[in-house]
């Protein structure tokens, strides 16, 4: 007796219903990836704008308040007397002593680095801190027409030597 086997049939719907749900699939994932790295690209590129705004709002403030700082001590006049009694009386230890508070005060209170006093031949007169008191190339040749303006002005950024 000859046993007959037969083949089981191809489920051919399944392979193709199998086929298109994976397609289906891929589709959806690969669409899905797009659609969320367009959102992250966009998520981010709007943050980096608000910080670009950001920054320049910072830096526009912070030239106005050194502006602001530099049109207060011009217009000072009791420091603009003191100061001038400096270059006739250099030796005055007390005034000296006085206008380095001043000088000590300008830093400390507007957080700069230094502060330093120069006569009308760009020659320092007074200074503070005990630093760095040399004005550079970039600097020196503008002072005497700055100078005579009397104007506050803020210089461009430069490195000195």
């Amino acid at each position: 007796m000859k046993s007959l086997k037969q083949k089981p049939a191809t489920p051919w719907t399944l392979i193709i219903l199998f086929l298109i749900l994976s397609a289906g699939e891929i589709v959806t994932g690969f669409l899905y990836y797009r659609g969320q790295k367009d959102n992250l690209l966009k998520d981010r590129t709007q943050e980096l704008s608000a910080i670009t705004d950001m920054k320049v709002r910072q830096i526009s403030e912070w030239r106005s308040e050194r502006m602001s700082d530099g049109i207060t001590i011009s217009k000072n006049i009791s420091l603009q007397r003191h100061f001038l009694q400096l270059l006739t009386d250099a030796d005055n230890e007390a005034l000296c002593s006085d206008l380095r508070r001043d000088l000590r005060s300008f830093v400390d209170s507007y957080d700069y680095r230094s502060a330093i006093f120069i006569d009308r031949d760009s020659k320092v007169r007074l200074f503070y801190p005990d630093q760095d008191t040399i004005l550079g190339d970039y600097l020196l040749p503008q002072l005497p027409d700055k100078m005579s303006k009397g104007e506050v002005e803020i210089t461009d950024i430069h490195q000195t030597g």
